[in-house]
């Protein structure tokens, strides 16, 4: 797979966050659709621990991720607004890439 193949995606996959401040991926089925890859992505699962709330500002702890995980995600792009989507591997096949016919084939209008 590399950039600029054109692909036939059957599901796609969203990175966020349930109640209890887990980041996951959740796959969502979809209509069968043509589609470009543009790139490659690793998103980082696991847990997120908030930040600390005491008033002194020396037992102050940032936010942080517990990485449990990470998963590599398929960027791909479609449609009009072309706004880039995350695929995983199981979840597209490749396609044979558009033949657009030669131009001195075609009639020249002058």
């Amino acid at each position: 797979m590399k950039i600029g193949d054109p692909i036939l995606v059957r599901a796609i996959t969203s990175v966020g966050y349930d109640s209890k401040c887990n980041r996951d991926a959740v796959r969502d089925e979809c209509e069968p659709f043509q589609a470009v890859v543009t790139g490659h992505r690793t998103k980082m699962l696991g847990k997120v621990h908030a930040p600390s709330r005491n008033m002194w500002p020396e037992d102050y702890e940032p936010a942080y991720l517990q990485v449990s995980k990470a998963i590599g995600l398929w960027e791909i792009r479609h449609g009009l607004t072309n706004s880039p989507m995350l695929v995983a591997d199981g979840d597209f096949e490749q396609i044979e890439p558009f033949n657009l016919p030669n131009r001195a084939l075609l009639p020249s209008y002058k």
